[in-house]
C-alpha cells in the first residue's frame, strides 16, 4: 500500500530509486560487456601502434641505420685512402635506391650499398663503395639556401 495515497486511492509515481529493478538487467549487461569492450579497444590500439612504428621505422631508414662501431670502422677504411677532416665526426648514410639519385651528378656512379660520408663542418662529401674499398666520388658540400 506504499504506492497508494491514503486519501484518494490514486497510485503515486514511483521514485527513481524504486525503478532500479526495472532496468537492472541492462545495467548488468553493460557492466559485463564494458571490460570486454575496453580490452578489445586497447588491443586494437596496441596493434595499430606497433604496425605504425614498424612502417615509420622502415620508411625513415631505421633498417639502414649505421651503428657507431660501423661508422668508426668506415671512417678508418676511408681514412686509409684519403685525408679526412680531423676532429670531426661524419654523418654516414647508405645509398639504398640509386635510381632516385640518378638526376644528381654526384651520385651518377653510385650503386645500392654505397656509403656517403658527410663532413658538414669541412663542407666535404665522400661517396665510398665498401665492397670494392674504393672512393667513387668526392665533392664540396653546398649548403646555400638558394
Amino acid at each position: 500500500m506504499d504506492d497508494m495515497n491514503d486519501e484518494s486511492g490514486i497510485e503515486r509515481p514511483r521514485a527513481v530509486s524504486e525503478r532500479r529493478y526495472a532496468d537492472a538487467y541492462p545495467r548488468a549487461v553493460k557492466r559485463r560487456f564494458a571490460p570486454r569492450v575496453l580490452l578489445s579497444a586497447a588491443v586494437i590500439l596496441i596493434v595499430i601502434g606497433i604496425a605504425a612504428y614498424f612502417y615509420l621505422w622502415r620508411d625513415m631508414g631505421g633498417a639502414g641505420q649505421i651503428t657507431a662501431e660501423e661508422a668508426s670502422r668506415l671512417t678508418r677504411e676511408v681514412g686509409s685512402v684519403i685525408l679526412l677532416p680531423e676532429g670531426e665526426t661524419p654523418t654516414v648514410a647508405t645509398v639504398t635506391d640509386p635510381a632516385k639519385l640518378a638526376d644528381q651528378p654526384f651520385f651518377k656512379d653510385s650503386v645500392s650499398g654505397d656509403k656517403v660520408l658527410i663532413y658538414a663542418g669541412s663542407r666535404k662529401i665522400i661517396l665510398y663503395r665498401p665492397s670494392q674499398k674504393k672512393i667513387i666520388n668526392v665533392a664540396v658540400l653546398n649548403m646555400d639556401g638558394s
